[in-house]
């Protein structure tokens, strides 16, 4: 870093050196008392931010290889824990240790996320959570909204966005909720894509692409649950079943190995089938030691992990397998694709002044300025449809 040496001029002007014989001068606009000669100390600050983050994009995505034309730091979004308010977290033991609610320790990395996004003085500052958390924490909400507003000292129009997966294109019946602030006023979304499409549609042609090697994206949970789930799998356990029963009815049936106390008692964490004809259910932290493939005697791969929140073929899953938490890479713990674009399409068309002419319009809460609502949770559910699915020598044609 080279030394910067600030020289004060004739009124408000001062002339800024720095490095090899490198100069400006900054000022302050007229309204102010200044000549308007030169960026003043705000607009510095600013375009310092600005370019810190910029520099960071454009370096990191020289490393990755990725073309990038240009980069523009209008918004900040981010996924900060939602443990909080999960269901898995609603037992009143969490709520006395500061685990679960409002009050919950988790909660501190919103702040964190809307803090940073104010100090950036970003025109949008948006979030995903699990749904109870617009719900059970709309206080909260409306307590991030406020601070955000407390440090840019600009107006934000907070836009509550709950939708599910399934609404806007996705493969999990996975409802969320959205926390949008923008300055410019409330945010418009397109046309939900209701084209609900089931598991067997989803990721039927990758039933027999599997591999025993850990490192490889086709590979599955190599803990000793999943191990023994597979083999409980593999003896008898009908589709949508939780262990629990599957254990039961496979004892009648001869069955005597063990599956482990946790999946033999039902709780929030027992093992479960997927069926093969519905959408997804929700991928979890511990979906891959913890659900169980419908139709094949084992867990789910990578592969398919990732196909079900949404990435493209291409994309890289080494370092995925490899990375793992208590054996298992944690899939869930991002927003799915489809999800995240249907976002990130209302907030584009909003920055470029195309808001307008997208038709889900979110409603104005009455009972508090600057904030509104918009609820698309279910418009999948309404849909009929008829599909035929990717095995036909063992599924028929299925009507909805």
């Amino acid at each position: 870093m080279s030394e910067v040496v600030v020289t004060s001029l004739t009124n408000l002007r001062n002339e800024v050196r720095y490095g090899a014989g490198h100069s400006f001068i900054t000022d302050e606009p007229v309204a102010a008392g200044g000549e308007d000669a030169g960026p003043d100390p705000y607009t510095l600050l600013l375009a310092a931010l600005g370019s810190c983050i910029s520099m960071t994009v454009t370096l990191y995505a020289r490393r990755k290889q990725w073309p990038l034309e240009n980069v523009n730091a209008q918004v900040v979004y981010g996924n900060p824990p939602c443990s909080a308010f999960s269901q898995l977290m609603q037992d009143p033991k969490n709520f006395d240790r500061g685990t679960a609610g409002i009050g919950g320790r988790q909660n501190q990395c919103m702040f964190d996320l809307v803090e940073y996004g104010g100090r950036l003085f970003a025109d949008v500052v948006a979030f995903e959570s699990v749904r109870n958390a617009g719900i059970q924490g709309r206080r909260l909400m409306y307590t991030l909204h406020d601070r955000l507003e407390a440090i840019t000292k600009f107006n934000y129009h907070l836009t509550l966005v709950f939708l599910n997966a399934l609404s806007v294109g996705g493969y999990q019946n996975r409802a969320r909720f959205f926390w949008v602030a923008s300055k410019h006023g409330p945010v418009s979304f397109p046309t939900p894509d209701y084209g609900v499409r089931w598991l067997s549609e989803t990721i039927g042609h990758l039933v027999d692409q599997t591999s025993d090697d850990w490192r490889s994206p086709y590979s599955r949970a190599q803990t000793p649950r999943a191990r023994r789930l597979e083999a409980l799998a593999a003896f008898h356990w009908p589709e949508g079943m939780m262990s629990d029963q599957a254990f039961i009815a496979a004892k009648k049936l001869g069955y005597s190995e063990d599956i482990g106390r946790s999946d033999a008692i039902r709780s929030a964490y027992t093992a479960r089938r997927w069926r093969w004809n519905e959408p997804g259910r929700v991928i979890t932290g511990g979906f891959m030691d913890e659900c169980v493939h419908p139709i094949a005697p084992r867990m789910f791969t990578h592969v398919e992990a990732a196909t079900l929140m949404g990435m493209p073929p291409h994309y890289d899953l080494t370092e995925i397998a490899v990375a793992k938490s208590k054996g298992r890479p944690w899939h869930g713990k991002s927003t799915p694709v489809q999800s995240a674009r249907y976002i990130m399409t209302g907030i584009t068309n909003h920055l470029e002044g195309k808001g307008i002419e997208l038709p889900m319009v979110p409603k104005p809460i009455e009972s508090r300025k600057r904030t509104y609502v918009l609820d698309i949770t279910d418009g999948w559910s309404k849909v009929e449809k008829t599909i035929t699915t990717i095995q036909p020598s063992l599924w028929a044609e299925v009507e909805v």
